[in-house]
């Protein structure tokens, strides 16, 4: 894809490291109305089993619900398992399977805690 995708930090980290970038981050969560409605929208989803994440996204484009692009890889997962930090885990092998979409899309549905999390992040 050509739109740029910032990498703000390397994801070989400890847990702490973790958490200390979730709470420097934090802060920078910005909530706004989108500035039109969406045409575009991409479900994304991380599935791992044992050591093998596979990340899976679906561009659908809104008006008419049909698929528009979409992209998939498997890669090994280097993060453990740690409640609060699942995007550590999910992360390194979803950011690769963006860059394979060929549509931007204009918004994007997954499953997270957001401002539920325990650090906002």
């Amino acid at each position: 894809m050509n739109w740029p995708l910032r990498q703000e930090h390397a994801w070989d980290l400890s847990p702490r490291e973790a958490i200390a970038i979730q709470r420097e981050l934090a802060p920078m969560v910005r909530q706004a109305p989108l500035s039109a409605p969406p045409r575009t929208v991409a479900g994304i989803d991380v599935s791992i089993r044992g050591d093998v994440a596979q990340p899976a996204i679906v561009v659908v484009d809104v008006q008419s619900g049909q698929v528009i692009d979409q992209a998939a890889l498997r890669m090994p997962v280097a993060f453990p398992y740690v409640p609060g930090l699942l995007s550590f885990r999910e992360m390194p092998a979803l950011l690769p399977a963006l860059e394979r979409l060929t549509v931007r899309p204009d918004a994007f549905m997954l499953d997270a805690q957001g401002l539920a999390h325990p650090r906002r992040f």
